[in-house]
């Protein structure tokens, strides 16, 4: 079972913060976790944005996972530039339809986007 909520407060027409919680029950495999999201849109070049999940529901403290990541990205035309640090939770990720394995990591991330 999983519950989320999220919320979006505009300060003016091109600034908003967005607040999103989430909460996962499972009887199997790390059990139970809880996760967070503040983002920070500045206007439609610049946004920032922390997150934070974490896995309290192991019986095997030893084996609860806690993820965090912070970042921020400038946008200008059609390219967009991305840096982020915290850890990666390892296992398949799919991003816009294109998914791959990854390995669980901790250290800094950069990508360049554009479209022509």
């Amino acid at each position: 079972n999983i519950v989320t909520a999220e919320a979006v407060y505009n300060f003016q027409p091109n600034k908003s913060i967005r607040f999103e919680a989430e909460h996962l029950w499972a009887d199997a495999d790390f059990k139970n976790w809880a996760g967070g999201t503040v983002e920070l849109n500045l206007n439609d070049k610049y946004s920032f944005y922390v997150w934070d999940i974490i896995n309290y529901g192991n019986d095997d403290t030893s084996k609860q996972k806690h993820y965090y990541n912070f970042g921020g990205a400038y946008r200008i035309n059609s390219t967009r530039i991305a840096m982020n640090y915290g850890r990666q939770r390892g296992g398949l990720v799919c991003v816009g339809g294109v998914c791959r394995f990854v390995p669980e990591s901790t250290g800094f991330s950069l990508s360049i986007n554009t479209a022509f």
